[in-house]
């Protein structure tokens, strides 16, 4: 990850206050290779839960490795999220309000959207809880 990916995902603000520190070149690959990171976690995390469906109730041996990949690809989503969240609402002119109204889908609840997966993936990946997941 480069060093302008981690400042945009850690210090949204700090990025924000200081956006002429980095070329329009950069933000530009930045925004693309959090597009793609994106894309690729929420595809390997769609093809397993469609999987782990799929195979219900005959569980096949790796769903809990899997199970671990999938959770940590959903982790990781959230750090790509957040630099395209702060691209498309702070570094635009106008911010976006799909992603806004977006985001509030993902973060309302209790628990949240996003929580619920991530709460559900655990189930799955921990073989003390699996049956819970599986009922």
């Amino acid at each position: 990850m480069q060093y302008s990916t981690i400042l945009l995902a850690v210090f949204p603000i700090m990025a924000l206050a200081a956006p002429t520190t980095m070329s329009k070149r950069q933000i530009n690959e930045d925004i693309m290779t959090a597009a793609l990171n994106w894309q690729q976690d929420t595809g390997f995390v769609s093809s397993y839960l469609d999987y782990a469906v799929s195979t219900f109730p005959n569980q096949p041996p790796n769903l809990l490795s899997n199970g671990a990949q999938a959770l940590a690809a959903e982790q990781n989503e959230v750090l790509h999220k957040q630099i395209l969240d702060n691209y498309f609402i702070y570094f635009t002119d106008t911010p976006n309000q799909n992603v806004i109204n977006a985001n509030a889908v993902l973060t309302s609840g209790n628990p949240s959207t996003f929580m619920s997966v991530v709460n559900n993936l655990q189930d799955i990946s921990q073989p003390m809880r699996e049956c819970v997941a599986c009922h």
